[in-house]
Parts: structure tokens; sequence; C-alpha cells
């Protein structure tokens, strides 16, 4: 008597960008868009439907705090996730640990092989954020943006917030300064920054 074996396919163990554009075509749909949710002052971006019966409604976020360490946690979800959250805490913002995470739990729930933390992060390792951006449409990316804005805020790195802060401080003593005076003071700080790395 013979047993015939019977082998089943085995899923790769690595993922490739190929697998990035396939898994997207079975998530993303048309009329999505990312914001910066500044509604909530702990939620740091937001991906929602735009048009549609369900227009309005949440596809993916990120809460971003600032924790007492100094450090910011950003917690990446969606509504009804099929697995638990993604959690990165970070002292600076790490586009390739936060991409990693944010990609996880977008793709996930509809590709079960982005579950895995280790096979997500060693695709973003192997081909970088830029070309795996390439296979995701503008929204991820847009998303990706909102998210980092949103963890500088909190670490008080982000220049925008600092330029603002900047120009109020020094709004009452500009009349007084002449462009010498700007320059001056411009290159010194540039010289002594510079000098410091």
């Amino acid at each position: 008597m013979e047993i015939a074996v019977v082998s089943t396919p085995r899923l790769s163990a690595t993922l490739t960008v190929d697998d990035v554009q396939e898994a997207q075509k079975k998530v993303f749909t048309a009329g999505l868009k990312a914001y910066s949710d500044e509604a909530s002052p702990e939620k740091g971006a937001v991906i929602k439907w735009e048009y549609g019966p369900r227009a309005g409604e949440t596809f993916a976020y990120a809460f971003v705090i600032l924790r007492h360490d100094q450090r910011a946690k950003v917690t990446f979800s969606k509504p009804n996730n099929a697995h638990g959250d993604a959690i990165v805490h970070m002292q600076d913002f790490n586009k390739d640990v936060a991409f990693a995470a944010a990609l996880r739990i977008i793709l996930g729930d509809g590709d079960f092989r982005f579950r895995s933390k280790e096979r997500v992060a060693t695709l973003v390792k192997k081909f970088g954020v830029a070309e795996i951006v390439k296979a995701l449409p503008p929204v991820f990316s847009d998303f990706m943006w909102a998210v980092a804005h949103a963890v500088n805020c909190k670490l008080g790195k982000d220049v925008g917030e600092k330029v603002r802060a900047f120009r109020q401080q020094v709004q009452a003593v500009v009349p007084h300064l002449s462009l010498s005076d700007v320059v001056t003071i411009y290159k010194e700080e540039m010289v002594e920054w510079v000098s410091k790395k």
C-alpha cells in the first residue's frame, strides 16, 4: 500500500514589495484621506473615508502621547482590529519603526502575512521606506507624515511649531533690529550649533 504525501504550500518567511502591492489591493479602496487629528490632542493622525456610505468613518488612526520619560508613545490602531495594537516608543521619530508598525496594523487585518512584527520589520529594513511607499497609495504616506508631525510636536521638535513660538517671542524686538543684526545673530547661532555636532 502506497502512501501519498501531499505537500501544502508554505508561506514565504520573508515579504517583498510585490507582497505589499498585492496586500494593499485587498485593503485600500478609493475614498480614503489622511488628516492630522487636531480635534483630539491625544490623537496624532487619522485616515477617514471621504465619500459614499462610510463617509467620515475612521479607517485607521494613531494616538500620540508624551510619556513621563519624555519619549513619545505612538499607538497605531483600527476599529475592530484583528490583532493587537502596534505600539512604538520613541525619543526621536524613527520612520522605519513607525512605518513598520503602521504597515502591520493597516495591512494586517486584510492579509495575515503582515501581522508578524518581525516579518514586517525585516521587510522595511531590507527594502527601505522609500521603496515600499511606491507600492502603496499616497494616503499611506500622508498618514505617516501626519504621525511624524504629531510625534515631533509632542517631543517639542517640530520645526513649524518652533518657528511659530520664535516669531511670537521676536515680534516685539523686530522693529529695533537691523538686517545686519539679524544676519550676525544667525551666523553666530549657526557656528555654535555646528561646533556642537
